[in-house]
């Protein structure tokens, strides 16, 4: 691990720095008047950029064996799957701030406190367990999300 130590150092910070502009550009844009639908649809795009690549940097960390591979790609489909209900449920008039587990930020969070436990102790299992959860968790946060909108949009 000695030698790709700085470079799990470096993929933390440089996460850390990345969630950190994705938190601010919002406001900022928006205390400037400069937040539009164009802006808002970028950042909501580069967001599942930005979780998939840090999805898949504790992979790499990770044993990457096969329960490695399914956690990854079950955590992968639980961001996105997360995302998208957001997305289509308020394009529906259902709201879904609060709604579910793991929102975007406990998401970032978590993924960092993960990484951030892998590099000071130096255990692969970390990693992978980190990735299980995170599989658990995003997943049960869509499942959350749709039973709110069939029961908000069932009654209509």
């Amino acid at each position: 691990m000695a030698a790709s130590y700085w470079a799990y150092v470096l993929t933390f910070t440089l996460l850390i720095i990345a969630s950190a502009f994705d938190m601010l550009d919002g406001l900022i844009a928006r205390y400037w008047g400069r937040a539009s639908r164009l802006g808002a649809f970028l950042d909501s795009t580069l967001d599942r950029y930005v979780d998939f690549i840090a999805l898949i940097d504790l992979w790499i960390v990770s044993d990457m064996n096969l329960l490695g591979i399914a956690s990854l790609l079950l955590a992968i489909l639980g961001s996105l799957m997360t995302s998208y209900t957001r997305a289509r449920a308020e394009a529906l008039g259902v709201r879904m701030i609060g709604v579910g587990l793991l929102e975007r930020e406990e998401r970032l969070i978590l993924i960092l406190l993960i990484l951030l436990i892998f590099i000071v102790t130096g255990i692969d299992a970390v990693a992978l367990y980190g990735l299980l959860l995170l599989a658990l968790l995003t997943n049960a946060t869509a499942i959350e999300r749709i039973i709110t909108v069939v029961r908000s949009l069932g009654s209509s």
